[in-house]
């Protein structure tokens, strides 16, 4: 996993980090949300409203329309 999506999950609490290959921490990572269902649910909420926060497509289109206008609008400017 890069960096930045392993801050991602770190920052908002929705799901574990290890290492690729790293067979021992994935067989932690799942025996320890195995063990915490509470914990798991609360993840799984959490990563679902992350996805409809950043990653929805109304709001990264409108996102993304924005930036391009903006750039248009600087680029008349000079």
């Amino acid at each position: 996993i890069k960096p930045e999506m392993m801050r991602i999950i770190s920052e908002n609490g929705v799901g574990l980090n290890y290492e690729p290959g790293d067979v021992v921490g994935l067989a932690d990572s799942i025996e320890y949300l195995y063990n915490n269902p509470d914990i798991c649910e609360t993840m799984g909420k959490k990563a679902r409203q992350l996805a409809l926060d950043k990653f929805d497509r109304k709001t990264t289109y409108f996102e993304l329309v924005k930036t391009i206008e903006e750039v248009k609008w600087h680029k008349k400017r000079k």
